[in-house]
């Protein structure tokens, strides 16, 4: 198995953060190896950015959580809630990827797919 294969093997899914803050170095690495993830065409058309002022990561969390509260479906707030109520369950740092909704919905429609 080449090692590509092997990282992802290994992978997990943390929900068990320490409250050390990550070094801006390696919020710079992740964010640079994101940017430069392949994408169609190569148009590459994201933006990342980084959060790591508890404050604001804080009001995201409770907008989500009522977000996720009100919807009809109650079992992923209740997942959530039975692992201690914190949708990033308390990370130091957060990164969001956008992109330009409408430049994205326009792309290639002059070619169908199927």
């Amino acid at each position: 198995m080449n090692d590509t294969l092997k990282i992802i093997a290994k992978r997990y899914s943390c929900r068990n953060f320490s409250d050390r803050a990550v070094s801006d170095a390696d919020l710079q690495a992740i964010a640079d190896a994101g940017i430069q993830a392949p994408s169609a065409r190569n148009v590459q058309g994201w933006h990342i950015t980084v959060v790591k002022n508890k404050a604001p990561i804080s009001e995201i969390e409770a907008e989500g959580m009522r977000v996720i509260s009100e919807m009809p479906d109650k079992s992923t707030y209740e997942r959530i809630m039975g692992r201690g109520g914190k949708l990033f369950y308390n990370a130091q740092a957060i990164a969001f990827i956008a992109t330009n909704a409408s430049a994205a919905a326009n792309y290639g429609s002059s070619t169908p797919y199927a």
